[in-house]
């Protein structure tokens, strides 16, 4: 899956590598993880979808007020009220479509089924966007899920408030459902795009991968969480193609010093401390997995082969990842830097998340760039 020769294989290796991506990735409406995957789960992009956002004016996309431009953004054109939704389903989903009814919340369609979890598109008729609406059920989730990712997921998602990342507006329980209403990505995820349109040139990857880690800084700069599950299946994109994170379901509070035990995450993301199962830095574990997500937007591949643990362990300890030929011809030095920062094997030189937003290649306007 990882992509090691740049000299013999040809398109042959490339179709292979592109293939095994779209295997290993999620390309349904769901994320992939725990109680239901991504929260905002949406249909997949079309190709002509992600050919026009290779046309968007970069400036616009990285401005502060991209989302407020126009008409509403999250106001859904091919919206379908679908009032009977739960009308045959058991009490409780009854009593959750009343509960939300109240809040002026109608439920249309079903965009996405995991374990423990179906999500729901539904529309906020006061405020008139889309909104998500995930129902866990209790009944199905073991115990140790409630009890540590649930959990975690609750308390993390309610912290966060930031531009980059999905929004939580309500949450409530009924019997034994939980409910959370969240802010809806029309868009899909980041790996819906690569895998319709494949690798992206330099300047939208950098105005993607600076917008989505601004986020992961803002949670490990200022609230010291660690995300522990990124990938391109839990970055959301908006209607107007702003990235988001989304899916807090691993997420942790790092204190500092006390290392962590609990393996969990995406194999293709791990950091080799991870595959070696040793206690570990979750915020230097983000910034391995972010930095494979730069790799894949960028080259439409995986860095290391992922089908041996101890092979992959192998090339990542040895520096052994190279860049697709046409991204090695096109991209600039300042980040196949950041990458080397970010894909370091020792953490102790391992790039954190501020230097990486300092960087010459994130800090510097690309827009602006002869």
């Amino acid at each position: 899956m990882g992509y090691e020769n740049t000299t013999k294989g040809g398109k042959k290796e490339k179709k292979k590598d592109r293939e095994s991506y779209r295997k290993t990735t999620q390309l349904s409406r769901m994320g992939s993880t725990g109680g239901g995957g991504s929260p905002c789960g949406a249909k997949a992009i079309t190709a002509a979808a992600a050919d026009d956002y290779l046309r968007i004016d970069a400036t616009n996309m990285t401005s502060e007020n991209l989302e407020t431009r126009g008409a509403n953004p999250f106001v859904s054109n091919a919206f379908d009220t679908k009032r009977l939704i739960f009308e045959n389903k058991d009490n409780q989903l009854v009593e959750v479509k009343r509960r939300l009814t109240a809040m002026n919340h109608v439920i249309c369609e079903l965009v996405g089924r995991g374990t423990y979890a179906e999500v729901y598109r539904g529309r906020n008729e006061d405020a008139g966007k889309d909104v998500a609406i995930k129902v866990i059920a209790l009944t199905e989730a073991n115990r140790h899920y409630q009890e540590t990712f649930l959990q975690n997921e609750i308390e993390v998602i309610q912290k966060l408030k930031h531009r980059r990342i999905i929004r939580l507006y309500s949450i409530f329980q009924v019997d034994n459902k939980i409910v959370m209403v969240m802010e809806y990505a029309e868009r899909g995820t980041l790996g819906d795009l690569i895998s319709k349109r494949g690798a992206l040139r330099e300047l939208p990857s950098w105005a993607m991968f600076k917008e989505a880690h601004s986020g992961l800084t803002y949670m490990h700069d200022r609230l010291s969480i660690a995300h522990r599950d990124l990938k391109l299946e839990n970055i959301l994109i908006t209607r107007n193609w702003v990235p988001k994170l989304a899916d807090f379901s691993f997420s942790v509070t790092f204190d500092g010093h006390t290392l962590h035990t609990q393996w969990c995450g995406s194999l293709p993301y791990f950091a080799p401390e991870l595959l070696r199962n040793e206690p570990y830095n979750p915020l230097a574990t983000d910034i391995w997995s972010m930095g494979v997500c730069l790799y894949i937007i960028s080259n439409d591949t995986f860095p290391f082969k992922t089908d041996n643990d101890e092979e992959m362990l192998k090339a990542q300890m040895e520096r052994r990842w190279v860049l697709r030929p046409r991204t090695e011809k096109t991209y600039s030095p300042r980040y196949k830097d950041l990458l080397r920062l970010m894909l370091e094997p020792k953490v102790r030189y391992r790039a954190t998340a501020k230097q990486v937003e300092s960087h010459r290649w994130v800090a510097t306007d690309m827009t602006k760039r002869d």
